[in-house]
């Protein structure tokens, strides 16, 4: 679920922003790397697709303000359910990686301090 959070202050603002950015996707006239039904199972199921649309549609932030053209292969709701699919079950891996070497990172720290 996209409004569990590991703090209780601010669920209602993350809530917010993804329904936010779901009616954005909604509105918006032909997203640029997927269509509605791809974004829709990224958002719902990947739970990561609220973000992944923010930061890559209608434009990537980085390429800055000037239009950007539609990828040749757009994404179809059959690939974007798959993909959100994959999503679902590799992000809590990652999650936990990514935790794990932050955690020794720390404790390698406190034992290397004088």
């Amino acid at each position: 679920m996209p409004f569990r959070l590991p703090f209780h202050g601010a669920t209602w603002l993350v809530g917010g922003a993804w329904i936010i950015a779901l009616l954005i996707m909604i509105g918006t006239d032909g997203p640029r790397l997927g269509n509605r039904w791809a974004w829709f199972w990224l958002f719902t199921v990947g739970e990561v697709g609220a973000m992944l649309f923010l930061l890559l549609e209608p434009r990537p932030l980085w390429r800055g303000l000037e239009p950007q053209n539609p990828v040749r292969n757009r994404m179809g709701g059959g690939s974007g359910c798959v993909l959100a699919l994959c999503l679902s079950l590799v992000m809590p891996v990652l999650v936990a990686v990514g935790l794990s070497r932050v955690l020794h990172t720390l404790l390698d720290l406190l034992s290397a301090a004088p």
